[in-house]
């Protein structure tokens, strides 16, 4: 892939930009796309606190999941190998992960990376939005409201495996969990109850996808 950078801004007014991950010795001056848009960028370019669309559009090209919707509206394995078996009961679901996959700061994307994305929704610290995600799966109240010191309903039984326990099947259970863009845990040193710098460094995204930020303005 060439190197390529997008911008966003409102009329004249750039957003942001983002830099294409892969490297190129060619120049990539010609490969700009100018995109107009009708609101302010927030800046929140955060899978885990963003509000708006319009900072979801940068996220999307930072980030990638392990699934995600195609043109026809069918899931497709992005970072899974597969679509995920899901247990006789629905009540779990497990993601085999591609092997290979590197975060835009050359650290590997692992099982590991999955659980810290979902163990911060469900941070008792955590104030975002996106905390009902993960409140069927086993072990939230413990971990929320209690004294665990992680959230048991994530298994990763090895570096490219993620079980996904709930206390009762959900019918957007492969949807919910598929398609949440995975952070990495190696960007914070994550710890229960202090999140304060993942929350409020959300300008410094690093993501598995195609671009990283080069700027935002």
């Amino acid at each position: 892939m060439n190197n390529k950078i997008m911008k966003s801004g409102l009329a004249a007014m750039m957003a942001a930009s983002l830099v294409g991950c892969s490297s190129s010795s060619s120049d990539n001056s010609n490969n700009v796309l100018t995109v107009g848009i009708t609101a302010q960028m927030n800046g929140v370019f955060s899978p885990l606190y963003y509000e708006s669309a319009y900072d979801a559009y940068a996220i999307n090209l930072i980030y990638q999941s392990m699934l995600q919707y195609d043109e026809n509206e069918e899931l497709q394995p992005v970072l899974a190998k597969e679509l995920p078996t899901i247990s006789d009961d629905g009540k779990t679901v497990t993601f085999k992960l591609n092997k290979g996959v590197k975060f835009s700061d050359g650290s590997k994307l692992t099982s590991s990376d999955v659980k810290y994305t979902f163990t911060v929704l469900a941070d008792p610290s955590y104030t975002g939005r996106f905390s009902s995600d993960v409140e069927n799966i086993e072990g939230y109240k413990e971990y929320h409201d209690g004294d665990a010191t992680e959230l048991s309903g994530i298994e990763t039984p090895d570096d490219y495996t993620v079980v996904f326990h709930m206390t009762q099947p959900r019918i957007d259970a492969v949807t919910t969990f598929g398609t949440r863009a995975i952070c990495s845990d190696t960007q914070y040193k994550y710890k229960k109850g202090h999140i304060s710098k993942i929350e409020k460094d959300t300008s410094n995204p690093i993501g598995s996808g195609a671009y990283k930020l080069n700027r935002h303005i």
